[in-house]
């Protein structure tokens, strides 16, 4: 599908959100290399999103000798129930789940290539 944005930046994907007054002719198409550039930078920021909320829940509870590298750490103690990382780990895993839940819907609806703000605002409405 083609996507056009007019002046304000504001992607407008034909077959929806196109202007039905002829004003089509004002719009700009939105280079591949546009969305091809955007995705990977979005990808990028949520993981390290992701990332420094492990490394924050690592500063919290440093008492607890408990500490996770990444993300990619919490499924092997998420399999054993009897574990103590393990209540965390689910926990971690669940919002995990949701952050990239949240970043797909924002993707599908979204009109705009966001500013890393707005983009932040979506990672920081998922809870922990």
């Amino acid at each position: 599908m083609k996507r056009y944005k007019n002046a304000q930046g504001q992607v407008l994907a034909i077959g929806s959100d196109m202007p039905q007054d002829g004003s089509i002719a004002t719009l700009a198409e939105v280079s591949a290399w546009e969305l091809k550039e955007a995705i990977p930078y979005f990808k990028n920021m949520t993981d390290q999103y992701i990332q420094k909320k492990v490394i924050d829940w690592n500063l919290a509870n440093v008492a607890t000798g408990i500490e996770f590298d990444s993300i990619a750490s919490f499924p092997k103690y998420a399999a054993i129930p009897t574990d103590t990382r393990y209540a965390i780990s689910i926990q971690f895993l669940t919002w995990n789940g949701k952050i990239w839940d949240a970043v797909r819907l924002y993707q599908s609806t979204a009109t705009t290539i966001p500013t890393d703000a707005e983009f932040k605002a979506v990672l920081d409405s998922v809870v922990l």
